[in-house]
């Protein structure tokens, strides 16, 4: 009888595991146009859809928590670099590629310390240094069942995705293949931020059997369906590696011997343990363990952390103790029952128990760390993994620190800064870098990654421009008017550059373009007069091209002139506009705007043009329908289909005022606008800020 029930049971659970159940009795959830997503991306020519996936789930996470705002942006090209493997920007990574480089501490950082080369993405260049940049920690990534993404999507914001994709079976923002299989191979990651119960089964074509369906976030950019989103049939049948990102504040100090790919599995037929040896660099206290599991059945852990180790083992004194239950795939960590203080010097260990049905270790392949990590099987006595058959290098075993003292990184970064503050190529590291060494409740983790992203600017030199004067910024403009279009390549302004009333020429002309990265660092452009003479279009970049993106940068009290006339651009095709700020009078003959005077397939997001009475719109062709002219207003902005959208609401000269309890800063924030670039301030820098705005 209780085999039957229980036959029962299970058939029950697998029934229901197929079907897409409401969360909470919802059954619509669409996030957009709120303050819960961040921006589409568009992973340009790469295969690397994989990380754009996960950063994205990372963001969300991260908003939803409230330790971000919808206009976080972290870097996907950081954390393929840190995944590393001969071809990076391939589609040779995975979810558990990503989770093994965030839980080592490694691949989370801002994308205006490394913006994604569309156009050409293995240009990058990503030194050590930066790898081991991460502003987040990851907590817990695992995959969970097809019943359980709604809760999830909820909770978290967003949950991964695995699915086969081919552009033939989408259909005005519909996607359904009814050729695909539970076993068809997997080629593309994305992301599930919504659903639609109801969503009619006519809108796929071919059209599937059932009404429904996943809200993607797509990494295509928002050229493609909607606005970058589209919907996805319950009826696919090949979705898998369901899986969700939890991410908390990132630890001083993260020890691991294991952080890459490829894996391997060691069973047991009832209990297994690992464990790594570490010494500790500084005075530190051992707060968090954790560890991949590569294996789907359940299991019970345990993470021990032993201090006053005997010789040649890994156990000693037991002084903190975490456990737990496992029953997919993925990353998993926890608080330890009481933190552990370590002395500089001083050796502790991890080990790692599973107790329950053919139990399965997961460790990296390669030369195993001799002394320093070991393996037992049904609770016998520890083996150096040096003397075993097993060929692992060692267990995926973690264990996370906070310093004692933050002044060793205060030193070490204040060296640098002293060193490199007249470098040119680190002017922007070097500002982030004075405002982390200056908050005196920054942390350890804070302060090396200010360093971290100081020392990679040194040693990267990936810029193929930088300006600091007015003649070097008519040398650029000419370049590319005389055709080098900088594609792939990276431009940044060092400085505020006064023209003081001259007249220039836009960046480029008519026939050759900018195709690059420009990032203005949140600089100024002022008193210039900008005229495209006789071409038709002006602006501070007369064309975009398809694959460049413009960011930070400002325009302040100048004039620009043309037959269609923008205060970035012009015309633009290309990948985006961002952060940007137009202080200046526009005026064109024909057309007129005052981020672009022509754009199409062009992502415009968090720009902001000055109030005044002559002001027409953001963009004059195009991104507006017929029907829809309203004039761009101080605030923050996104493109959404063929509009623009206010994210924000700001007044009084873009300065806006909220109570929020946010992780990373605490207390009363206010959002500022200065020439474009949005910063969250304490409320103790108010009244500074006003002052120097003329509000006070």
């Amino acid at each position: 009888m209780k085999r039957f029930i229980a036959a029962l049971i299970t058939i029950a659970y697998c029934f229901v595991s197929l079907l897409p159940v409401s969360a909470e009795g919802v059954d619509n959830y669409d996030p957009r146009g709120s303050e819960t997503v961040s921006s589409v991306s568009s992973q340009g020519k790469s295969g690397a859809c994989w990380a754009f996936a996960a950063i994205a789930c990372a963001e969300h996470d991260l908003i939803a928590k409230g330790y971000e705002n919808e206009t976080v942006d972290l870097s996907e090209t950081a954390l393929v670099m840190s995944v590393g493997g001969e071809q990076p920007f391939s589609s040779s990574g995975s979810a558990a590629a990503t989770e093994l480089a965030m839980a080592s501490g490694k691949g989370i950082s801002y994308e205006s310390y490394e913006p994604f080369i569309a156009v050409e993405p293995e240009a990058a260049v990503v030194s050590e240094y930066k790898k081991n940049v991460c502003e987040y920690g990851l907590y817990e990534a695992k995959e969970i069942k097809k019943y359980e993404i709604k809760a999830a999507v909820k909770k978290h914001g967003a949950v991964y995705v695995s699915h086969y994709y081919d552009s033939k079976y989408m259909h005005g923002g519909a996607y359904y293949d009814p050729d695909a299989k539970s076993d068809t191979p997997i080629n593309h990651a994305d992301v599930i931020v919504g659903w639609d119960d109801d969503y009619p089964k006519e809108n796929f074509s071919p059209q599937p059997e059932n009404d429904g369906a996943w809200l993607i976030k797509g990494s295509w950019g928002t050229q493609m369906s909607e606005d970058g989103y589209y919907y996805l049939s319950y009826d696919e049948a090949e979705l898998a590696n369901f899986t969700v990102f939890d991410m908390g504040r990132a630890y001083d100090e993260v020890y691991a011997y294991a952080d890459k790919l490829p894996a391997q599995n060691i069973t047991a037929s009832s209990e297994i343990s690992a464990a790594c040896v570490f010494t500790a660099d500084t005075e530190q206290t051992i707060k968090r363990a954790g560890f991949m599991y590569m294996n789907s059945n359940e299991a019970q852990y345990v993470l021990s952390v032993y201090t006053e180790l005997e010789k040649g083992s890994p156990v000693g004194k037991l002084t903190a103790t975490a456990e737990g239950k496992v029953s997919s795939r993925g990353f998993y960590s926890a608080e330890l029952s009481s933190p552990v203080k370590i002395k500089k010097g001083e050796s502790f260990s991890v080990v790692l128990t599973l107790k329950g049905k053919r139990p399965s270790l997961a460790a990296m392949r390669g030369v195993p760390v001799s002394a320093r990590a070991y393996i037992s099987i049904g609770g016998g006595a520890f083996t150096d993994l040096a003397d075993t058959s097993y060929q692992a290098a060692a267990p995926y075993v973690f264990a996370y620190a906070d310093e004692e003292s933050t002044e060793p990184c205060r030193d070490e970064l204040r060296a640098a800064i002293n060193r490199l503050f007249s470098d040119a190529r680190c002017q922007k590291e070097t500002v982030y870098a004075l405002r982390v060494f200056a908050n005196k409740k920054s942390s350890a983790a804070e302060l090396k990654n200010a360093l971290y992203l100081l020392l990679s600017a040194e040693e990267e030199n990936d810029e193929a421009l930088i300006i600091s004067s007015p003649d070097e910024w008519e040398e650029f403009a000419k370049k590319v008017a005389d055709g080098d279009d900088f594609s792939g390549k990276l431009v940044t302004l060092a400085c505020d550059i006064d023209f003081d009333g001259k007249n220039i020429s836009p960046v480029g002309n008519d026939e050759n373009g900018f195709a690059g990265i420009f990032d203005g660092c949140g600089h100024i452009i002022k008193n210039a007069v900008i005229d495209s003479g006789n071409n038709e279009y002006a602006g501070l970049f007369s064309v975009l091209e398809k694959d460049s993106s413009v960011m930070g940068v400002t325009l302040q009290n100048c004039r620009v002139m043309g037959m269609t006339a923008g205060g970035i651009c012009g015309k633009s095709e290309g990948f985006e506009i961002r952060r940007c700020a137009v202080y200046a009078d526009v005026q064109g003959a024909d057309k007129t705007g005052y981020v672009a005077g022509e754009a199409s397939g062009v992502m415009i997001s968090d720009c902001i043009a000055d109030n005044t009475d002559n002001l027409r719109g953001c963009v004059t062709e195009r991104i507006y329908p017929t029907d829809s002219t309203e004039p761009l207003r101080s605030g923050i902005w996104e493109r959404c289909g063929e509009v623009l959208r206010e994210k924000r609401g700001l007044y009084d000269k873009a300065y806006g005022i909220s109570v929020r309890k946010l992780p990373k800063t605490g207390g009363v924030t206010f959002y500022h606008i200065v020439f474009g670039i949005m910063e969250e301030r304490t409320f103790d820098m108010l009244m500074t800020a006003l002052r120097s705005a003329g509000l006070n």
